[in-house]
């Protein structure tokens, strides 16, 4: 474990398009102690998941070419992947607010409260 108390086994899988934003938050996750594997669309990181389950996902909702949302809706339709947990983040508050969103593990307003996502995380891979 590393000295925050995160597991260097779990794996935290950032779904983000933001070129500034997705390597900010896998440092800072890196540096929890935890494993991260980045994507910056979603079928990249529904390509990421079939290969290798993470233990959690922190999915930006206004992705390019698939939104958050679909990808969601892909996760939970699947047997594998229905219980995985599910981070959302987005800059739109009406996107978090949805139905579709309470399917999520969280869901986070951006700009981030980077100490709060992190919280949750450890939170969910501690559950």
């Amino acid at each position: 474990m590393s000295a925050a108390g995160a597991d260097t086994s779990k794996t935290v899988l950032v779904v983000e398009d933001d070129e500034w934003l997705r390597p900010l938050l896998a440092e800072l996750l890196r540096d929890e102690g935890y494993r991260v594997v980045e994507a910056g669309n979603g079928p990249a990181g529904l390509s990421h998941i079939q290969r290798d389950l993470p233990d959690v996902v922190v999915l930006d909702v206004g992705l390019p070419w698939r939104s958050g949302l679909d990808v969601l809706d892909d996760l939970r339709a699947h047997e594998r992947t229905r219980g995985l947990p599910v981070v959302l983040v987005s800059g739109c508050i009406d996107l978090i607010e949805t139905h579709q969103a309470q399917r999520a593990a969280a869901a986070f307003h951006k700009p981030l409260d980077f100490e709060a996502l992190l919280n949750r995380i450890r939170q969910t891979v501690h559950a």
